[in-house]
């Protein structure tokens, strides 16, 4: 597995030259199982692991979400490695904290904090602790549709990747305070600390599932059945017999003398598969009465 991406400083220049280590899940915590470069923004690091697995960049947690999924390379998109670090709990962050993130997220957050700070501003002019409080917390919007197209498009990426994986349906289940505007509604993301002052939170909670594939239904398999016409009817039921089928006689005119008495005719006809669960009718002669 190749992994590239693109990152850049928080004040949005390429990161010149930085040490990449990738490592994966364990029950004791994250192992390191490869080491990469950054060579003027441009991040590769390769590794073989079927686990879960996270990046450090010089040694700090990273954020990632993969923008471009195959069998043998994911394409992160661009990155963006910040000063403060974000409480965000991710497996590789020992003390929960993540220095790197997706670029689109980090636009997020500086309207956050430049929001934050016009509050706090108010907020110190008014002498509101309250409005402090809630000024000071960075919080991520995102619209349903994105939320929901996002999703969807990450699975698809794995579905259609060219391994041993297969994606049978998935349930997501957001929590955060719905917003509206004048054309769309959305969801705005908590952080820990507006969770702990009890705000109400709503519930989004969507399925995606893989479209049905079409196939070929399968060949039915089993013995033939064989042609029964011309036998006694008791002849004819120990041979449907021998084959764990069930029959069911019929009587049926015919004019010619040497037909009466005998099978003229089967259901399913002779060739056909012989299915226990279906029933075997067999049609024996019998003179018409002048």
């Amino acid at each position: 597995m190749k992994v590239v991406a693109t990152v850049r400083d928080e004040d949005g220049g390429l990161l010149a030259r930085a040490a990449v280590t990738a490592v994966e899940a364990r029950t004791n915590g994250p192992r390191e199982i490869a080491e990469g470069r950054i060579s003027q923004g441009k991040l590769s690091v390769s590794f073989e692991t079927n686990s879960a697995w996270g990046l450090l960049i010089e040694g700090r947690p990273v954020l990632i979400a993969p923008r471009v999924a195959t069998a043998r390379s994911v394409d992160l998109g661009e990155l963006v490695l910040r000063k403060q670090g974000l409480p965000v709990p991710v497996f590789h962050a020992s003390d929960g904290l993540v220095f790197g993130v997706p670029a689109e997220l980090h636009v997020h957050l500086q309207a956050a904090q430049r929001r934050s700070m016009g509050d706090g501003a108010r907020a110190a002019a008014t002498g509101d602790p309250t409005a402090d409080a809630v000024a000071s917390t960075e919080r991520i919007q995102m619209s349903f549709g994105d939320a929901l197209g996002s999703t969807t498009r990450q699975l698809h990426e794995a579905t259609v990747a060219d391994t041993n994986f297969t994606l049978a349906s998935v349930t997501v289940n957001l929590k955060g305070i719905p917003t509206a505007s004048d054309n769309s509604i959305g969801l705005e993301f908590p952080d820990a600390e507006l969770i702990k002052s009890g705000a109400a939170l709503s519930e989004l909670t969507f399925n995606v599932s893989p479209r049905a594939q079409a196939t070929e239904p399968a060949a039915a398999s089993g013995p033939a059945l064989p042609d029964l016409t011309g036998y006694t009817p008791e002849l004819a039921q120990r041979k449907a017999a021998a084959l764990a089928l069930t029959t069911e006689l019929h009587a049926e005119v015919v004019s010619d003398a040497r037909r009466a008495g005998v099978v003229v005719r089967q259901l399913p006809v002779a060739g056909s598969i012989a299915d226990p669960d279906n029933l075997l009718r067999l049609y024996v002669g019998k003179l018409k009465v002048t």
